[in-house]
């Protein structure tokens, strides 16, 4: 028969929680938990909280490093261009769902989580 420990702590109202996927296919879990650290996947992501603040700026940083991404993890590099580290040349409109995501990822990762937070990391068998 199973064991349950209800051992509960009780989160101060000021505290938020946050739910930080380990990656594509949770590849990061172990990383994440051996280090005690987490990241977005967004490779070369180098943005300050005063651009955090401008929408444009980031998705430009958030493109650039899908195209670092898409580069360094493809199959074959032969015949592509590396791409440019310079965010300003990449395109700041607005895009799919998936840079949304993003963006609203990284705002809250790095301008709005604060230390004391609660930050849950799904395992293998976690779902959410």
């Amino acid at each position: 028969m199973p064991t349950f420990d209800l051992s509960t702590k009780v989160v101060d109202l000021g505290t938020s929680i946050w739910v930080v996927h380990p990656g594509r296919s949770r590849r990061f879990f172990n990383h994440f938990y051996e280090h005690n650290v987490l990241f977005l996947e967004l490779p070369g992501l180098n943005i300050s909280l005063e651009a955090l603040k401008k929408t444009e700026t980031v998705r430009q940083h958030i493109r650039m490093s899908l195209a670092f991404m898409e580069y360094y993890g493809g199959r074959s590099r032969e015949g592509k261009k590396v791409p440019s580290a310079n965010p300003r040349s990449y395109d700041g409109s607005a895009g799919d769902g998936q840079l949304a995501s993003l963006v609203g990822s990284a705002r809250k990762l790095f301008a709005v989580a604060k230390r004391g937070d609660l930050v849950i990391v799904p395992g293998k068998g976690g779902t959410s």
